[in-house]
């Protein structure tokens, strides 16, 4: 790992040397730019291994060089080594623990990724929102991108209409709803809506994306003391006319368009990954709802 901090630091220094313009120098940049990325990998799957990136998420050196990366290169003109870095940076969140250096510069590394969001880049965008569903397990972190509009952002994004990014999002706001103080804003957004819409749009073939907005709608009702109130009368109602579909029946298509092995995939999931959480919070809902409000206690 010595070996390849060192020779990380080299060519980090060597990739923003000015090379004067020249044919020979843009070709010198276009190697060093390949070896970090080449390197950049090395790094990023080590790191799947547990005690290996257990290890990495707590070397600073490495921690650093890839946040200056994200922080200093311009994504639309130097992609591939950004978005490695990002991947990389992924992993290493998924380790963060008290003490180690992805921790102690957890915030550093949102703001970061601020300026990715606001980016016309699809990838550097789901990169962010996947990196935001580790380091959102973070109060601070949490609090420092609430007062930076990233929690609007990410009900803005339900709409995409994207599966994958709209997974990332769903996986943010998990965590989000984990803070009482965050959760009026997912209602003034029209995220209860835009839940149910993705609710209603992708379930059938996605039960991860479909367990994930109910975790999501589980974490904000928390203190719920009315259905109606909470979630909104028709949203309520539209919440509980599609759990009662899909908990009574995974819909998956029996025709040629889906496989055997995608018919049991997709049986597996709806029952681990949706009908748990789903029952869960369709009781919930069920047992607050009236169309009377009730009252603070005296």
């Amino acid at each position: 790992m010595q070996a390849l901090m060192n020779v990380f630091e080299h060519y980090l220094q060597l990739s923003f040397k000015d090379t004067g313009g020249s044919d020979s120098g843009s070709g010198s940049r276009q190697s060093v730019t390949e070896v970090l990325i080449k390197l950049i990998r090395v790094i990023a799957n080590l790191s799947i291994s547990e005690e290996v990136g257990s290890n990495l998420s707590d070397n600073k050196k490495c921690v650093e060089y890839l946040l200056h990366i994200i922080d200093v290169k311009d994504i639309g003109a130097e992609e591939e080594l950004v978005l490695n870095s990002m991947a990389t940076i992924n992993n290493l969140s998924f380790y963060s623990s008290p003490g180690t250096s992805i921790e102690d510069n957890e915030v550093e590394t949102a703001r970061c990724l601020m300026k990715l969001l606001l980016r016309d880049h699809k990838e550097g965008l789901l990169e962010s929102c996947r990196i935001y569903g580790n380091l959102t397990r973070s109060r601070l972190v949490r609090d420092f991108l609430s007062m930076n509009s990233v929690l609007e952002i990410m009900v803005t994004l339900l709409d995409s209409g994207d599966q994958e990014l709209v997974y990332s999002c769903c996986g943010v706001l998990v965590n989000f709803m984990c803070d009482e103080d965050k959760r009026p804003v997912l209602k003034r957004e029209n995220g209860i809506t835009k839940l149910v819409e993705v609710l209603n749009d992708f379930s059938v073939m996605d039960w991860q994306l479909a367990g994930l907005v109910c975790q999501v709608l589980w974490n904000y009702s928390t203190n719920i003391r009315s259905s109606n109130q909470t979630f909104g009368e028709q949203e309520s109602q539209a919440l509980i006319t599609l759990l009662n579909d899909y908990i009574d029946d995974p819909h998956i298509p029996g025709d040629e368009s889906c496989t055997k092995e995608m018919r049991h995939y997709l049986h597996d999931t709806w029952r681990s990954d949706f009908c748990s959480v789903a029952a869960q919070l369709r009781k919930r809902v069920k047992s607050h709802q009236s169309k009377f409000v009730e009252l603070s206690p005296p």
